[in-house]
């Protein structure tokens, strides 16, 4: 399924596409709503929203945008 958001957000359909299953899709996706509220971003303190920032998603699984690995 092609990216049906944008390149700046992605929902758990995004990242299934990305090779995780849909249970870790989903679970990286309430990480980084978690991170988002930590940094003040009191938007995503909401079990209705299911899009969050692309750029959140990559720095949690460790990954740059240019798809090189970070350690």
């Amino acid at each position: 399924m092609p990216n049906t958001t944008s390149n700046i957000m992605v929902t758990a359909d995004d990242i299934e596409t990305m090779g995780f299953k849909r249970g870790q899709a989903v679970m990286i996706v309430r990480q980084v709503k978690q991170i988002m509220v930590n940094r003040g971003f009191e938007l995503y303190n909401n079990k209705r929203l299911g899009v969050v920032p692309k750029s959140a998603v990559l720095d949690l699984i460790g990954v740059s945008n240019d798809g090189d690995v970070k350690y």
